[in-house]
């Protein structure tokens, strides 16, 4: 479970995760944590989205809201944004529980600003996606959560470099995606699910996560940005 957040917004978050997944070769499952999916990948707007189904009693089985995007790409939709620290501890089991039952990869689109600590705890990796922007990296800072990994938005118009970025969040950066017009072209015109070459290497910086990470290596993570001034 890999989750995607970024500091500020407009750093291109959604764009990101879609495009990582759209790009993977293996099975992919999009969690929307946003609402903002659902028109980036052109998909029907759901009657029933995963925030209704977090607060829903019954809960009906999640697999009922999943949208198929392309024979590799499957999307859990949300109709609003949701604070998973909001939600009933049951409720976010169940959910985590389904995310560790797929076979597929898992990327959850965060949004802006820190994940909820509900969302880090079941997470094995979370990284922020930024551009090099000065604003960006200074409310990664105050945030008080390290990301495992950055993702480099880059613009060449900027005057920091991919160093300064990672030395500010003392974090790697796993992957760098040039912004280029033809990408907002193709999110304007619903045309981001076509047309994409499988197996890049930046998409599976994205979407596999470094085996040498623990889950005690998140939890210490947690517990230090729990007890930071």
């Amino acid at each position: 479970i890999t989750v995607l957040w970024a500091a500020k917004g407009g750093s291109g978050t959604t764009v990101t995760t879609a495009a990582a997944a759209l790009h993977e070769v293996r099975d992919v499952v999009i969690v929307d944590l946003r609402g903002d999916m659902t028109d980036v990948l052109a998909t029907p707007w759901p009657a029933v989205g995963l925030d209704d189904w977090l607060l829903s009693e019954p809960a009906n089985p999640i697999d009922d809201l999943v949208i198929d995007v392309d024979p590799t790409t499957r999307l859990l939709p949300t109709r609003s944004p949701i604070d998973l620290d909001q939600v009933s501890g049951e409720r976010v089991d169940l959910l985590h529980r389904w995310m560790r039952g797929t076979s597929a990869i898992v990327l959850v689109d965060a949004g802006t600003g820190p994940p909820a600590d509900a969302l880090l705890e079941i997470a094995d990796r979370n990284l922020m996606v930024t551009r090099p922007c000065y604003l960006a990296l200074m409310k990664s800072v105050r945030s008080g959560l390290k990301p495992d990994g950055v993702v480099l938005v880059n613009e060449a118009s900027r005057s920091l470099n991919p160093s300064s970025v990672e030395h500010c969040v003392s974090a790697p950066i796993v992957a760098t995606i040039d912004v280029h017009p033809s990408i907002a072209r193709s999110v304007d015109a619903g045309l981001l699910t076509g047309g994409h070459a499988h197996g890049t290497r930046t998409t599976a910086a994205i979407t596999r996560p470094n085996p040498t990470r623990t889950a005690v290596d998140r939890w210490r993570d947690l517990a230090e940005r729990r007890h930071s001034p």
